[in-house]
């Protein structure tokens, strides 16, 4: 038998990178919205999070905090970002990296996935800080719900703030 043909082709290792990836940055643009507006976003928020994570996925920020499940995780962030008047989570340099596909029936399938994170937080006076980090993801397959993320664990690099100094 020829290995070849059972390997996964550049097209699909291609489309299984793009869904990955896209995760991220719907995840950057939901959490956005709760600091928008947390009462008013909420709903379509959990909407989002319930859609892009596994429902025992495992949240946390290296060396503070860790959660299980994606409304946890909505609650932290919820709480996070409830002084702000908003946030901008811009998302790039990712890099997926797909250990295996699913198979034919839509079952397995795992990659990783490193995300730059630059993020810009507005307070209630005005008040400008930034926080840039890496999120180091775990994505797998289902054939229920295709690709969502398992594991998502923030490491800052440096928080600067008014009246802070970078970490």
């Amino acid at each position: 038998m020829n290995t070849t043909e059972n390997a996964p082709s550049a097209e699909q290792q291609w489309l299984a990178r793009q869904e990955i990836a896209q995760l991220q940055r719907l995840y950057a643009q939901a959490t956005d919205l709760i600091a928008a507006d947390s009462e008013a976003n909420e709903a379509a928020v959990a909407a989002t999070y319930l859609q892009i994570f596994t429902t025992d996925a495992q949240f946390g920020v290296r060396g503070q905090m860790s959660a299980s499940g994606p409304l946890a995780w909505l609650e932290f962030v919820k709480t996070s970002l409830s002084a702000l008047r908003g946030t901008q989570h811009l998302i790039g340099s990712q890099v997926v990296e797909i250990n295996s596909l699913p198979d034919l029936q839509g079952v397995g399938g795992i990659a990783v996935m490193t995300s730059y994170l630059h993020a810009t937080q507005v307070g209630a006076d005005g008040e400008v800080s930034r926080v840039t980090g890496t999120y180091f993801s775990t994505a797998t397959h289902t054939s229920e719900a295709g690709w969502q993320i398992s594991e998502m664990m923030l490491e800052v690099l440096a928080v600067d703030a008014p009246g802070t100094r970078s970490r």
